[in-house]
């Protein structure tokens, strides 16, 4: 593979880039001399936040990013490409994949016998089909992008922060303006709002480019952390920018986990003084700006904390429904232990178990879609309690492996076990460049050890037959 901008390869292909002069200045990458298909998964980073606006409706929203991707699948097996390093989150996620291919060919044998299908605009066994190969398309989108440079990886989810805020803004003018007709036209998401922070009644769009406004607060989140470590402040600004406009409680929890969790691996006096210093800066940005107030209150009484759930009517409800669903999701995982109800068949089973109340009534409207909103469950309730723990243990392998690295590094992967947590589907493009990106990293450190294990000078012989050692005027070979 040709060189990714001043750097060396590695034993496995890859692209090493030199340390930039400037401490405060991430290393130049470039993306001449990568492989088209790595170009194309490059491009499906950059737009994977455009999840609902400008995508195409054929029945379900084709992505810029599905399509780059599956370019970029055609392109890995006809053109120069790069072999994925072998690894147990590798031989895991494979199974996932055999476990839904499992599942998949159960249910298309299998009929369905609900007499409703609320939210199906497809026939039940082409509806399973289309998630079985949106499935497969997922998992191998993370085999091949675990064979990127770290820095380019990087450089194109730092890129992806532009998209992202570019098309929030975009729906936030719109909006404003009251041009609802062209934001669908986009296929924007209009339907889904939030509180609104100055204190009216009117709710305000919160979901971005993104079906939900978790979804948002989600990406939002994660590609903070990559823009921190990477020192693009202005990145993290409109990823901040991102996250307060989403509303997002698992957003902010996350966040919130991460930075505590780097402050507790590296306890430097400079990062607890420039910890101390962010937060008199936020503590008086919150107390100028009465928005910012309402906007820290409400996440705090979604979670029900500091009784402040009594000032702010029906926040609390998107937690109970939330655990309602989960109970829901665990009953059907116990129900169906090894192959699950079927991919995407969570919304069908949903009706044996849901009862009103608690669930709402608008549920049962003929266009809402039941979903599990927890990744965990999601998984184990479709695919089965194997396929579930395939998932977690290479969730948890790939986290572990950071733990060496930076805290950055290992707060990322934190800050993913904690916000696919209420992900409505665990197929959620994102989640799996987030799971890449520790992949990559993971690689990058593997390879930093080898490297030095390889330099480190050997321990001096015992034997008599040993050859002498060298005098002192003579080099000792391998070390600098």
């Amino acid at each position: 593979m040709s060189s990714v901008g001043p750097g060396s390869h590695s034993a496995a292909g890859r692209v090493t880039p030199r340390v930039s002069r400037r401490r405060d200045r991430p290393a130049a990458v470039s993306f001449r001399g990568l492989p088209i298909y790595q170009k194309a998964l490059v491009g499906a980073i950059i737009f994977s936040p455009l999840q609902s606006g400008f995508t195409l409706n054929l029945g379900f929203p084709l992505k810029i990013s599905e399509v780059l991707i599956m370019f970029a699948v055609l392109s890995y097996f006809f053109g120069r490409r790069t072999r994925p390093t072998p690894s147990l989150e590798r031989k895991l996620f494979v199974a996932l994949g055999f476990l839904v291919g499992v599942s998949t060919a159960y249910h298309l044998l299998t009929p369905v016998t609900n007499v409703e299908l609320h939210g199906f605009t497809r026939s039940p066994e082409v509806d399973l089909a289309l998630y079985f190969f949106y499935s497969m398309l997922v998992l191998v989108m993370w085999l091949l992008m675990t064979t990127l440079p770290s820095g380019v990886m990087q450089k194109a989810m730092i890129w992806s922060i532009w998209v992202c805020a570019a098309a929030t803004f975009l729906q936030w003018v719109l909006s404003q303006a009251g041009m609802l007709e062209v934001l669908e036209t986009l296929n924007y998401q209009t339907k889904a709002k939030g509180l609104n922070l100055d204190g009216s009644d009117d709710d305000v769009m919160r979901t971005g480019s993104f079906v939900e406004g978790q979804q948002l607060g989600f990406f939002a989140g994660m590609m903070m952390l990559i823009a921190l470590k990477n020192r693009a402040y202005i990145a993290v600004g409109l990823a901040v920018y991102c996250l307060i406009y989403s509303q997002s409680t698992t957003g902010f929890l996350g966040v919130a986990v991460a930075v505590a969790t780097i402050l507790f691996l590296r306890p430097r006096l400079n990062s607890i003084l420039r910890f101390l210093l962010s937060g008199a800066i936020v503590a008086g940005i919150l107390a100028s700006v009465p928005a910012l107030r309402t906007l820290l209150s409400f996440q705090l009484a979604k979670l029900g904390l500091f009784g402040l759930d009594e000032q702010f009517s029906g926040s609390d409800d998107s937690l109970d429904l939330r655990s309602i669903k989960t109970e829901i999701g665990a009953r059907m995982t116990f129900d169906h232990p090894l192959i699950g109800v079927g991919p995407g068949r969570y919304g069908i089973n949903f009706f044996d178990y849901a009862t009103n109340p608690p669930v709402p009534i608008y549920y049962w409207n003929p266009d809402h879609r039941a979903s599990a909103e927890n990744v965990y469950i999601h998984i184990s309730s479709e695919l089965g309690i194997p396929a579930l723990l395939c998932f977690v243990v290479a969730l948890l392998a790939l986290v572990l492996k950071q733990y060496r690295g930076l805290p950055v590094d290992f707060a990322v992967g934190l800050y993913l076990v904690i916000g696919i947590i209420t992900q409505g589907s665990w197929t959620f493009i994102p989640i799996w460049i987030g799971l890449a990106y520790l992949a990559v990293n993971a690689h990058d450190l593997r390879e930093k050890r080898l490297i030095r294990s390889r330099s480190a000078p050997s321990s001096p012989s015992l034997s008599a037959t040993a050859p002498p050692g060298p005098t002192v005027d003579e080099p000792v070979k391998g070390l600098s």
